[in-house]
């Protein structure tokens, strides 16, 4: 058995829905500072992968202060996939290092750049990358199986894995005489627009400051909620 097809076992073992390899060579035209190789300089691949989420019906509805309803459930399975991806690319990267290949999971969520709005490394600039989707008009990853309803990590490893090389096409062109753009129709804060796309200035305030009104950090979802991309999920 390959050591790819140790690791699709051991990933799909452990929950993850979709997984994709990139090459490090791909990532040359990231931002310096923000790619795999800045963090992992002998890094030859990057592991993206993700853990489907539910579909939220009650977020369809928002109330007279422009709250959508099952934001509390929403936000609860939001941080328990993230915290199921983290827990499996925390034993993904010893079990590589244990093959004698250094290895370094990101988190799917905290920490990252409060300020710019950007992790260590985007998980879904990988994904592309690594073949598993493309991004929408929302900034948000959309898959042929589950569009946008899914929390994606990574993992940069010193193993050389053979990469996905197939490229996805646009979901978010080729579904818009079907959605007539409901990401842009559906945020309450206004964020998403057809000419620039996501505002996560703007997005981000509506959740830290609108809906959270505290420390506990709550998510809207209502982009993830209208997208229709996505057979299943």
């Amino acid at each position: 058995m390959s050591l790819y097809e140790d690791v699709d076992g051991f990933l799909k073992q452990g929950g993850a829905d979709i997984f994709g390899v990139a090459d490090i060579s791909s990532f040359e035209e990231a931002e310096p500072g923000y790619r795999p190789q800045d963090i992992l300089p002998a890094a030859r691949s990057v592991l993206a992968y993700g853990i489907r989420m539910f579909r939220f019906p009650r977020i369809e509805k928002l109330s007279s202060e422009n709250i959508p309803d099952g934001i509390t459930e929403y936000t609860a399975n939001f941080f328990i996939a993230a915290g199921i991806m983290d827990h499996l690319s925390y034993r993904l990267a010893m079990f590589l290092q244990d093959q004698n290949f250094q290895s370094l999971s990101i988190p799917a969520g905290p920490p990252y750049d409060g300020v710019g709005l950007r992790g260590i490394v985007s998980h879904k600039y990988a994904a592309e990358l690594a073949g598993i989707g493309h991004r929408g008009l929302c900034d948000l990853l959309l898959t042929e199986k589950y569009g946008p309803r899914i929390r994606l990590t990574t993992v940069i490893t010193e193993a050389s894995l053979p990469a996905n090389r197939s490229e996805i096409s646009n979901l978010c062109e080729e579904h818009q005489n079907r959605c007539n753009f409901a990401c842009v129709t559906a945020c309450p804060a206004e964020a998403i627009s057809l000419t620039d796309g996501i505002d996560k200035a703007r997005c981000d305030r509506y959740n830290e400051i609108v809906l959270s009104k505290g420390p506990i950090k709550i998510r809207c979802g209502r982009c993830v909620w209208a997208c229709p991309v996505g057979t299943q999920g």
